[in-house]
């Protein structure tokens, strides 16, 4: 049922006249999170136009894409959606201009952990956990699983954001790098010096391969080099992680987060920051009113930007982006209401984004358990050994580690100071019901 105007909010955009001819070259349409905007957006094509849809998904976080699924973290919840046969995407009005639906078919019940970036590895999903500064995996019976923590911190089990845990790259089938605003163990600690204490961490090994980032984001393992989004620079850069040796391939006018790749593309979020509490200091905020929020495409070939969108009104920020194999496509949201987008004929248009309390919003209302199941951690590997060839050549990246595997849980080992012991550790997340913003946490025995 359309909503009223009363109810709406006015979400304007433009684009480079080139983005949709780059989208359709690529054969690839785009899944963007607007996280306080709280929509998932679709960027395809029909017809040489752009078509955008957007629907709500409260605090849209972090996406995973897999050939057979996507997860998007939202407030509290992950949802995974599905595409339907191609008859329902066909169906929907108007005809012939989706050729693929995605259908949300189950929600995890995680609380609120801030929910960062997140994977499909081996058909299960990992999450960077970073209320709990850890990654985590998704399992049945249990809010999250913690795997592995930085070597810095003391205790994962306890709520807190110790070190903003945000990043997650995955390389061979594994954990590989992680990205964290700075090397501290104490609850928000991390924003005294944000603008130079960002760091790039090796999951292997669990050391810094790189730091002096200004709240670095995205992390990913692409094309035999390692990519990181200098977020407080604007800055996209390639990283060398024998030496820590940082190059930057281009600049953009807004805060960076958000990355993914499709053949020689780069898809870049970017975000105009919020307050200066947050942002304060970080080398972008000098420019703070010239700052853009939208996505720009980079030639990896070149480093040059290539097309751009933006977002004038409605959309202050981007969390995520991931291209998917469509051309065209639509979605359904949770609560299966369809959202209807303007012609994009023009240059500049607008949007309608739906502004109302969804089927998600209503279960965080109610109190939610936590209940962590305590897994073996990742060890560390034996210390490599360094030989002339990785010098010569520093992308070249090392075979998969067989330790990164997730333990066996029948498997019982000693408890260490890397291993830690068997045990559920329920939390009790309550949300105040007139002010479902803020929260408490209490641990239950």
């Amino acid at each position: 049922m359309p909503e009223s105007p009363s109810n709406q909010q006015a979400a304007g955009f433009s684009h480079s006249s080139n983005f949709a001819d780059v989208l359709a070259e690529a054969g690839c349409s785009l899944l963007v999170s607007t996280y306080q905007a709280g929509q998932l957006c679709a960027f395809g094509t029909h017809e040489g136009k752009l078509q955008v849809d957007l629907q709500p998904y409260p605090l849209a976080m972090g996406i995973a894409v897999s050939p057979r699924r996507v997860a998007v973290g939202t407030r509290g919840l992950i949802w995974q959606l599905e595409p339907a046969g191609r008859d329902v995407a066909r169906g929907m009005e108007p005809p012939g201009r989706y050729d693929a639906a995605l259908l949300p078919r189950s929600a995890h019940v995680t609380g609120s952990i801030q929910c960062h970036e997140m994977a499909w590895i081996n058909d299960q999903l990992w999450v960077v956990n970073t209320l709990f500064s850890c990654l985590a995996t998704i399992e049945p019976g249990y809010s999250f699983v913690p795997r592995w923590r930085p070597r810095f911190i003391s205790d994962c089990h306890q709520p807190g954001d110790r070190c903003h845990l945000n990043g997650l790259a995955v390389d061979g089938g594994v954990p590989r790098f992680v990205t964290a605003m700075a090397e501290t163990d104490s609850p928000n600690a991390w924003r005294e010096r944000k603008h130079e204490t960002g760091v790039l961490m090796d999951v292997a090994s669990n050391e810094v391969v790189s730091s002096g980032f200004a709240m670095p984001h995205s992390p990913r393992a692409y094309d035999g080099r390692v990519w990181v989004l200098d977020s407080g620079r604007g800055e996209l850069v390639v990283v060398d992680v024998a030496t820590g040796h940082r190059e930057t391939v281009t600049r953009f006018p807004g805060y960076t987060r958000g990355l993914s790749f499709w053949g020689p593309l780069a898809f870049v979020g970017l975000s105009r920051i919020r307050e200066t509490s947050v942002f304060g200091g970080l080398p972008i905020a000098e420019q703070k009113e010239d700052l853009k929020c939208g996505i720009g495409i980079v030639d990896l070939r070149s480093g040059r930007q290539l097309a751009s969108f933006q977002f004038s009104s409605g959309v202050e920020e981007i969390f995520a982006d991931s291209g998917m194999p469509f051309t065209i496509r639509g979605m359904i949201p949770p609560h299966c209401a369809r959202c209807d987008g303007p012609e994009p004929s023009a240059k500049s248009t607008s949007l309608r984004i739906v502004d109302k309390h969804t089927n998600a919003s209503l279960y965080l209302k109610q109190n939610v358990l936590h209940d962590i199941q305590s897994a073996r951690f990742l060890e560390p590997p034996p210390p490599a050994v360094v030989v002339q060839e990785r010098l010569v050549k520093p992308h070249k990246f090392p075979p998969p580690l067989d330790v990164l595997r997730p333990p066996d849980p029948r498997q019982q080992r000693p408890m260490s100071r890397t291993h830690l012991p068997a045990y559920s550790c329920p939390f009790v997340h309550v949300n105040t019901f007139n002010s479902p913003g803020r929260s408490t946490w209490q641990l239950v025995r």
